[in-house]
């Protein structure tokens, strides 16, 4: 049953049943059916949750990587690219001749 655009679950006893409501507009938690003048039952606003199939459940945990391997083979490419441009070495390593 519908009343001032709240849903309220009543059952199917009151099917095609006229009954009468009883409810206080400025609380609308409660409302109170009467069939045959005499009070049936109490009723509250229906609790429907939302289904979404389409939701993606949430993925398992993952361990937080310290760094990226691509990252880090870059960086590794592009100081080895430098230290062939250039010539250069540091002192602490070893200069290999051929």
């Amino acid at each position: 049953m519908k009343l001032e655009g709240n849903l309220y679950e009543v059952g199917v006893e009151f099917l095609r049943k006229k009954v009468l409501l009883r409810y206080d507009p400025m609380n609308l938690s409660q409302v109170e059916m009467w069939l045959d003048g005499e009070k049936r039952k109490v009723v509250e606003p229906a609790r429907i949750g939302e289904y979404n199939r389409n939701v993606k459940k949430e993925p398992e945990a993952l361990e937080k990587a310290s760094e990226s391997k691509l990252l880090s083979l870059m960086a590794q490419d592009s100081k080895n690219r430098l230290k062939q441009q250039l010539g250069a070495f540091r002192l602490g390593e070893e200069v290999h001749k051929p």
